[in-house]
């Protein structure tokens, strides 16, 4: 469904952001903009966030790296 989810200390505190990049093969790696990150709890600051990336369903590739970008 290409759908994971992370936790992450809350950016309105931290000034953070974060962004989803993937790569076929950890050498050359590329935005997914369109990906989308709904956070679905929060407790003490941290949040769970479920992402979605983006492109078309089932993902088929047999390989593919997902990294949180954070700057």
């Amino acid at each position: 469904a290409g759908t994971f989810s992370y936790t992450r200390q809350d950016p309105a505190g931290t000034g953070l952001s974060f962004g989803i990049e993937t790569s076929p093969d950890l050498s050359a790696w590329s935005a997914d903009a369109a990906a989308t990150q709904n956070i679905t709890a929060t407790t003490n600051n941290v949040q769970t966030v479920q992402v979605t990336l983006s492109g078309a369903k089932p993902l088929t590739a047999s390989k593919l790296y997902i990294r949180i970008a954070v700057q």
